[in-house]
């Protein structure tokens, strides 16, 4: 790590209070730099990349506010959700949605948001569909059995 080495590190501090306005006082300090120590431990032991299960792109005000509700009944489900808020233009948001590594990506718009709808997009395969919100969210294990046909289609 070159010349930031130094993880952690304190000592006594004795009169520091008393030069600070306070009162002689006993004391000890230390303190560590976590983002060193992470470097540190992941090069001992690189942290495995999680699969994720669906990026939800979404566009306009009320189809966001219904992704963030969308992602976290979905998560409350068990499955890795990554949502993106940027209020990009949908296009910029399929290039994230295809750089994460996800296995489906969840599209809504007003429209879908205005339906409570869906669009339903798995990446491998470019297969899409329209469902509705609440039909998606009773069919979990369908949806966690084609997550894991795609994910082992990919030897992972």
């Amino acid at each position: 790590m070159g010349a930031q080495a130094t993880v952690c590190g304190g000592g006594r501090y004795d009169g520091l209070v008393k030069e600070l306005g306070g009162p002689d006082t006993a004391a000890v300090g230390w303190a560590m730099g976590v983002e060193r120590l992470i470097i540190l431990l992941q090069k001992l032991q690189p942290l495995p990349v999680p699969q994720l299960d669906f990026y939800l792109v979404s566009r306009g005000e009320k189809a966001e506010q219904q992704s963030v509700l969308l992602a976290q009944k979905l998560r409350s489900a068990g499955f890795s959700v990554e949502i993106d808020l940027s209020g990009s233009a949908f296009g910029k948001q399929f290039k994230r949605a295809d750089r994460s590594g996800a296995v489906a990506c969840l599209v809504l718009g007003d429209a879908e948001a205005e339906s409570e709808t869906v669009q339903l997009k798995w990446l491998a395969s470019g297969e899409q569909s329209a469902i509705g919100q609440s039909e998606l969210l009773a069919m979990t294990d369908k949806l966690k059995q084609k997550i894991k046909a795609y994910t082992n289609e990919d030897g992972g």
